[in-house]
């Protein structure tokens, strides 16, 4: 017998070999799901004497003193019971202690697997029966089909087996209870035995609720809480179906935020997600009850071409014209028809309306009363009441009554939009040539078609400045974001509303949001290399970062697609990026900006690189994915299958490398930055390289062997850079100075 003096909190684990007996103080004993306190009298290790492996953790409480025994056989076991009966009953009590609290366990860990696996049956069930109602497709949960409900496959026999022991252990410390050592020896043995393959189960259970807890919540947002949010921005702002679906959803969020083992960053995430589309309802309703007597009362939708019309300044002709198309559009059985006849008529449709928003545009520009309708028409496309159905009118009335466009803001209504190039704040948009307004005016010039004179007059000219962006840019994009191509009409349709205007409706709030979201991933997606110059405290340049965020433009529609138009204005880098979207959008709207990110990373890589976009020479983000996706089958790095994966995608890309990129870039960010690979060893460490996540992922990702060595040449090359900036700012400092940008680009490497 050995004495083992243990410091406070000092671990161990048994030998399964070498039973200890507490001398003084206590032990915390930890398995799977949960733990038992030993104390003077009690003996460690006995459960696990014999078996395959240890199943304990034991973690000393003060200053606690043990004595340890090492049995080689059981038969040396079976000779120390016979020379020290006096111990039996100390160590058989401790055992079923021991058991007894595994099986305490073992029934909680049951009790608990099956109420989640109840819970989720009942949550789906419940998110099914809201989607047919609401006549929204169901998303399955993959796999729940073969889910099936935990069952005890121990436990039922030896809970009884071990109660009835435990009501005898009274006695087992007499000489005359279990006289025979080797049938006390065989009890524990077998008492081990059980122990071992009831935590086996407890680690099932676990593993179960781990499973369970996916199907709520996972890195991908296939999951049954986001299925649910999504399912909640469908959802108008009033109605008691909404109150009781907020309520559901909140008691689901607060249940798992009680549950153990939770992925507590996703479950945060799903939180936000939630709480993000409680407050649009809340807002919603507000907005509703603020202007209801105003959309009703104060504002005739009766009629509402007519009042259009009558606003503008088209000619008769052109305003029957109109009118007869759109009596032809009401006729028709299915407006998103792709036959012959009805393309006709949309585009028919198109080139009016596009005269009409044209005509109403220049006359809005310097009216400081617009009638609601038209603002109707301006910011969504609403023509008629008919053709969007009365309860959209009303709605889309509401939405104009109640909005408001702020001072200083990124993102624009078409029309402000407008307003801003009207007033000289903005420049036109390039067409789609990617040609400035000043390089059409002076290619005009050079043709002989205007003077010089002419020519500084238009530049100088921003009604005609609007015109242009009217006449170049507006038409391709609005037909763009619509996303429908062969059937774009730009006629604001009930046939189009997939979703509730509200819900589906794009504010500076989501779009604000959904940026941060990407910058939380990608911080530097934004940030533009720029040299500085300071003569006044001795810097005659160096090259900072500093963040341009891009400017939104709603376009007048209910439409799919967002548009990356330009990524910067004329050739100065540090003016915003031009992104479009419509104004009422139906697909996802993180993913959305998710891919415009990625579309502007490679096209202001390309506009930085000039020319030598894709020359190897000059290693930059678009050289090295080109040469990447170019010479893919010559790679060793490159497995046959991704190598096949590689090949389908260029595919069904139509071989197109910038959409290879953002389809990659859309998997950094929604995958590779949890932890979930999804991208190949030579596109991962292409978008480690320009795209890096910041600091709190790269450490959360440092533990995983497949971003190690990508991580440590990153941490090389950034501390390069983080030491020259420092060398600066400990000179400027030296001497009392420290300019806001060096700070600046200091803190940016440091992320």
């Amino acid at each position: 017998m050995a004495k083992i003096a243990l410091n406070p909190n000092q671990r161990f684990r048994t030998d399964n070999r070498t039973i200890y007996f507490l001398v003084e103080g206590s032990l915390t004993v930890t398995y799977p799901g949960g733990s038992l306190l030993l104390t003077d009298g009690d003996v460690a290790g006995i459960l696990e004497l014999f078996q395959t492996s240890p199943v304990f953790t034991y973690r000393a409480h003060d200053n606690t003193v043990l004595n340890s025994i090492t049995f080689n056989t059981l038969s040396a076991f079976h000779e120390y019971l016979e020379k020290n009966p006096q111990t039996k009953g100390r160590i058989f009590s401790s055992a079923l202690l021991q058991i007894t609290s595994v099986l305490r366990q073992y029934d909680m860990s049951f009790y608990e697997a099956k109420t989640l696996y109840d819970n989720l049956m009942h949550d789906y069930k419940q998110y099914t029966v809201l989607c047919q109602k609401y006549q929204y497709p169901v998303q399955p949960l993959a796999g729940l089909d073969q889910l099936h409900s935990p069952v005890k496959s121990i436990g039922s026999s030896l809970a009884p087996y071990y109660e009835t022991l435990d009501s005898s252990v009274q006695f087992a410390s007499s000489d005359e209870a279990i006289t025979d050592p080797w049938i006390l020896a065989g009890i524990l043995f077998h008492t081990g035995k059980d122990c071992c393959q009831l935590l086996e189960n407890v680690h099932y259970f676990t593993n179960y609720r781990e499973k369970i807890f996916s199907y709520y919540l996972n890195s991908t947002q296939e999951d049954l809480l986001s299925y649910n949010i999504t399912l909640l921005s469908r959802f108008r702002s009033d109605g008691e179906d909404t109150k009781d679906f907020i309520s559901e959803l909140n008691f689901i969020l607060n249940e798992l935020e009680n549950m153990k083992d939770i992925n507590t960053d996703l479950l945060k995430e799903r939180r936000e997600m939630f709480e993000s589309q409680e407050t649009r309802i809340a807002k919603a309703a507000a907005i509703h009850t603020e202007v209801a007597s105003a959309s009703s009362e104060n504002v005739s939708l009766e009629g509402s071409l007519e009042q259009i019309l009558a606003y503008s300044t088209l000619e008769m002709e052109e305003k029957e014209q109109l009118r007869q198309l759109l009596t032809q559009y009401a006729k028709l059985h299915d407006r998103a028809s792709t036959d012959e006849g009805p393309r006709i008529l949309y585009k028919k449709i198109t080139e009016s309306f596009l005269n009409l928003y044209r005509s109403v545009t220049l006359k809005a520009l310097n009216d400081t009363d617009i009638p609601v309708v038209v603002r109707m028409f301006l910011y969504y496309g609403y023509l008629d009441e008919n053709i969007a159905g009365m309860q959209h009118a009303k709605t889309l009335c509401e939405l104009a009554c109640a909005y408001t466009h702020p001072r200083q803001t990124h993102v624009y209504p078409f029309f402000y939009w407008l307003k801003e190039i009207y007033e000289g704040r903005k420049q036109p948009s390039r067409n789609e040539f990617d040609e400035e307004y000043s390089d059409v005016i002076h290619r005009m010039k050079l043709r002989n078609e205007i003077t010089a004179a002419k020519e500084k007059e238009l530049l100088s000219d921003t009604l005609e400045k609007v015109k242009y962006e009217l006449n170049s840019m507006f038409p391709q994009v609005n037909k763009m974001t619509y996303g429908r191509i062969s059937t774009y009409c730009p006629v604001f349709s009930e046939h189009n509303v997939l979703r509730d205007p509200q819900a589906a409706l794009i504010t500076e709030e989501l779009l604000d949001k959904y940026i941060e979201k990407v910058c939380s991933v990608d911080y530097s997606a934004y940030y533009r290399e720029t040299i500085y110059t300071n003569p006044s405290v001795g810097i005659s340049k160096e090259f900072l970062h500093v963040e341009v965020l891009p400017d939104f433009i709603l376009m007048p529609n209910m439409g799919t697609r967002g548009a990356m138009w330009q990524e910067i204005e004329n050739r100065r880098r540090t003016t915003s990026a031009r992104m479009m979207i419509s104004i009422f959008h139906l697909e996802e709207a993180a993913n959305t900006i998710i891919r415009l990110s990625g579309e502007y990373r490679w096209e202001m890589c390309k506009r930085i690189q000039g020319a030598r976009w894709n020359d190897l020479s000059e290693l930059s983000l678009t050289s090295e994915y080109f040469d990447y996706i170019q010479f893919y089958r010559k790679n060793g790095d490159l497995s046959p299958e991704t190598k096949e994966k590689i090949k389908n995608n260029l595919t069904k890309t139509k071989n197109n490398y910038k959409e290879m990129f953002v389809l990659d870039y859309m998997a950094w960010i929604l995958y590779e930055s949890t932890g979930s690979p999804r991208l190949n060893k030579v596109s991962r460490t292409i978008l480690f390289n320009y795209c890096p996540f910041p600091k709190e992922i790269r450490n959360k990702l440092g533990t995983n062997p497949i971003y190690k060595d990508i991580l440590d040449k990153y941490n090389i090359r950034n501390a390069q850079k983080v030491h020259r900036i420092e060398m600066v700012r400990q000179k400027l400092n030296a001497r009392g100075l420290s300019p806001e940008e060096i700070e600046r680009e200091y803190s940016f490497l440091t992320r």
